[in-house]
């Protein structure tokens, strides 16, 4: 709440102990690069699902 109100800077280390970021990365390309990873491995499960016949309906 003190940096919402405050809008003091810190370090991304200090946001890491403090359980902001769950990673750092050096730059905006290797940011994207594992965004990308990181929206492939929550897209997996759901990809198999829109290839499915629909189901019977229910109600």
């Amino acid at each position: 709440m003190r940096w919402i109100l405050t809008g003091e800077e810190f370090e991304a280390a200090y946001a890491h102990r403090l359980g902001l970021i769950q990673e750092g990365l050096a730059d905006g390309a290797s940011a994207l690069e594992r965004a990308q990873q990181i929206a492939r491995v929550i897209g997996r499960p759901c990809a198999s699902l829109s290839l499915r016949p629909p189901g019977p309906r229910v109600g």
